[in-house]
């Protein structure tokens, strides 16, 4: 029983931090990809959606020079094509 407690409240201290580290701004819509990104602690958290076929992408960089040239790497995919990333 007491290492479920423990479980417990790690998990509300995880939640705790994340919320209180995390930053996150509104969908952007560009290319007909639809681009929403986080920060977590200076860690980046990418999700593309193709807003013509669904197909989705999540990448979480440590970089963010390499966040960006992966965002413009998707960018110049035909978001109607199924995307190898």
């Amino acid at each position: 029983m007491e290492k479920e407690n423990l479980s417990v409240e790690f998990r509300k201290l995880l939640k705790l931090d994340v919320i209180r580290h995390t930053r996150s701004w509104d969908p952007v819509f560009r290319n007909d990809w639809i681009i929403k990104f986080s920060v977590y602690k200076g860690f980046i958290l990418l999700f593309f959606t193709s807003s013509v076929t669904g197909q989705t992408i999540i990448r979480y960089f440590d970089d963010e020079d390499i966040a960006c040239e992966f965002i413009n790497y998707i960018l110049h995919q035909d978001a109607s094509e199924y995307v190898k990333p």
